[in-house]
């Protein structure tokens, strides 16, 4: 047994002769560093650190006075202080004209409704020749139908999946967003970067079909169905301003889009105002005359290194943020376009030409 008593100070001063600790030495605890402790006693502390050298002193109403009497102390020789708090979490977002330096306020939706149509397509023809590309993300009901008999192959089921649901189910939203060939985008007078989300009328929870997984995420991300049918978009008149505002019947547009066909299924089906074709190939060649040059993110990672799964997947894997979690067409529209940015450069020296005009699915893996 071992007791320290008549230490020295460090100024060669004594100090009261006091028993601070009775300790039966072990090897690991015989390393023994003396010091004083705020009340000027002797403490052995021991280099090494673990929860048994630690008191947590818990602080409620009863105590609180007395606390921090202790706190106002030890000020003098400990100034140091480390702070950490918990707390509910992040429970409210504001919403408002209110600029940050990064992340989602650096964009802004234009959530497009019926009655301001019109000013929206103004604003689309004005910006289209200095941001040719489009990326393109709808969001419609699900695939509430599967074809049953004889296909050709996998690509002709798909096409007559693709058919069959478009033909049959009614589009909710679409998202477009431009930017040029170095990925910068169109502002408006604030500085945002703009992105569009069309906001359709028609579909109809209590008549259409469609699948509960797909409406259910939907929901979930706050799209309003029964403001949709208040104030939405009627499609064929969409459809009128969408043929007049140069991004379709123009080669000189870049479309992009992630596992696209049925974005462009339900676009075609909006511009001629009619069912789609019968057999694919009727389909490829209506879809190269009204979208000359497209690019699938889906099919253009089949030629990319350690790059795989969904869109979410693929901007994780790519270093791409999310401005946004929810599951609408404009923010996913600008998520796909900045993949597909990040792509060009990484994989493809900026010039992905040669695999443009495939839609994933749509074409047989030996071509």
């Amino acid at each position: 047994m071992q007791t320290l008593k008549n230490i020295d100070s460090t100024d060669g001063e004594d100090i009261e002769e006091k028993i601070v600790e009775r300790r039966t030495l072990t090897p690991a605890n015989i390393d023994l560093d003396v010091q004083k402790d705020y009340k000027g006693k002797i403490v052995a502390k021991e280099e090494s650190m673990g929860r048994d050298l630690f008191r947590i002193r818990d602080v409620s109403a009863p105590n609180l006075v007395n606390k921090f009497s202790l706190i106002q102390e030890i000020l003098d020789n400990y100034v140091d202080v480390a702070i950490y708090c918990d707390f509910p979490g992040v429970a409210m977002r504001l919403v408002g004209d209110f600029e940050k330096s990064m992340g989602r306020d650096l964009f802004k939706i234009r959530k497009v409704w019926d009655p301001n149509l019109e000013e929206e397509f103004a604003l689309i023809r004005a910006t289209v020749d200095e941001y040719p590309y489009v990326a393109v993300y709808s969001e419609f009901p699900g695939v509430v139908m599967r074809p049953v008999g004889d296909f050709k192959n996998t690509v002709d089921y798909n096409y007559q999946a693709l058919k069959g649901n478009v033909n049959i189910s009614k589009l909710i939203q679409l998202g477009f967003t431009f930017s040029d060939e170095k990925g910068n985008f169109p502002t408006d007078g604030t500085g945002k970067y703009l992105v569009w989300q069309f906001n359709f009328r028609g579909f109809d929870l209590t008549k259409d079909v469609y699948a509960s997984e797909s409406i259910d995420l939907l929901k979930q991300s706050e799209i309003d169905f029964e403001k949709n049918n208040n104030v939405g978009i009627d499609l064929s008149r969409f459809g009128e301003l969408l043929m007049s505002s140069g991004i379709v019947l123009n080669d000189e547009i870049r479309w992009v889009t992630f596992h696209g066909g049925y974005d462009f299924g339900y676009l075609l089906k909006v511009l001629t105002g009619r069912r789609l074709p019968d057999t694919l190939e009727e389909f490829l060649k209506l879809a190269s005359v009204f979208f000359p040059v497209v690019y699938d993110i889906k099919y253009l990672m089949k030629f990319c290194d350690r790059v795989y799964g969904g869109l979410n997947k693929l901007a994780e894997l790519l270093g791409v943020e999310m401005i946004d979690t929810c599951h609408q067409a404009g923010t996913r529209s600008l998520l796909a376009c900045h993949a597909f940015m990040k792509m060009k450069d990484k994989f493809f020296n900026g010039s992905p030409e040669k695999y443009a005009g495939v839609l994933h699915g749509l074409v047989n893996e030996e071509d």
